[in-house]
């Protein structure tokens, strides 16, 4: 039985996953540090290097960084605490303080970005921009059996007597991370029932066969997009009733990582954020919502987005629809 002609990428396998410069992968690698742009175009100079093979490297290596330098999870409580603090900051924008003893090494061994330094090099104000590449990475991690819960256990424990996050902000930040949870369940689930085909076992002797289920070596890259009403699905637990939700049955949804925002989005912000698979998570205080995640129609020019405010936890639904600019 032939097998979809779907490209295979890092194990990675999805009908949205192309190996030419145009492709998912090159739409993650061209975002971010000038690394993963650089390991991508460097292959190309090597006639028996694939875009399967490039894309492997690049996500294998990024996992390798966030990590500290190793590719496993499982490593000694003070190094796996540093890392769980990297998972969660490159895809949850989690906040660090300046005075915390983990950002120096942060940035030293678990790609962190280094804003500023005081002059008695005590204080070090760090972040983790926008990489669709580290986000891909560490949710490669977290769906390793059993690293979610330990990542989610280290974070509890440093928050507790490392000042990483104040009091207002911990309820924010659990709630993107029960998003993205549920968005990484979602393209899980699609791993685990997914990729399979028949095969036919001759029995030797006789003409008698049976039909043998076969999962292929393939997944569905984090970075696709999926129906919104199948993400709120998974989200809540439960059937949602078409008939209130039908004005969202066309629109497509996927995010790896929230992006931090200082200004009021616009439709070329909420562009930008489509495009390297983020949501944004919105300047302090600003009035009646606290993070959004970006949809867009399947058919039609038209962006939207869910915006979830976390004290009464509400989702609103807002469409935009794209103008071309005129010079």
């Amino acid at each position: 039985m032939p097998v979809n002609a779907h490209s295979i990428i890092n194990g990675i396998c999805s009908a949205d996953v192309s190996l030419n410069e145009s492709g998912l992968g090159h739409d993650i690698v061209r975002f971010g540090r000038p690394l993963w742009g650089s390991r991508w175009q460097s292959a190309d100079t090597k006639s028996w290097v694939t875009g399967q093979t490039k894309f492997e490297n690049i996500i294998l290596l990024a996992k390798f960084k966030l990590l500290g330098g190793t590719n496993q999870w499982n490593q000694d409580a003070k190094t796996k605490r540093k890392a769980a603090l990297a998972i969660i900051a490159c895809i949850a924008t989690l906040y660090i303080s300046p005075i915390s003893s983990v950002a120096p090494d942060l940035v030293k061994s678990h790609m962190a970005t280094l804003i500023h330094i005081d002059d008695d090099r005590k204080k070090h104000l760090i972040t983790y921009p926008s990489e669709p590449v580290l986000a891909e990475a560490a949710l490669e991690v977290l769906s390793e059996n059993g690293v979610e819960l330990g990542v989610l256990t280290e974070l509890d424990a440093v928050n507790k007597f490392s000042g990483i996050l104040d009091a207002g902000s911990q309820g924010e930040l659990v709630v993107r991370l029960l998003f993205l949870s549920a968005w990484r369940r979602l393209i899980c689930s699609e791993r685990n029932n997914g990729n399979k085909v028949c095969i036919k076992h001759f029995y030797s002797g006789h003409h008698l066969h049976q039909l043998i289920l076969v999962h292929l070596p393939c997944k569905v890259s984090f970075s696709v997009r999926r129906p919104v009403l199948n993400f709120l699905q998974e989200l809540f637990k439960q059937e949602l009733p078409k008939e209130r939700f039908s004005y969202l049955k066309d629109f497509e949804i996927g995010f790896t990582h929230f992006i931090g925002l200082t200004e009021e989005p616009d439709i070329s912000t909420l562009n930008s954020i489509w495009v390297r698979r983020g949501a944004m998570h919105f300047r302090h205080n600003q009035e009646g919502s606290d993070f959004g995640l970006v949809i867009r129609h399947k058919a039609e020019e038209r962006l939207g987005a869910l915006v979830v405010q976390v004290s009464v936890i509400t989702i609103s639904a807002e469409h935009f629809r794209l103008r071309q600019k005129r010079n």
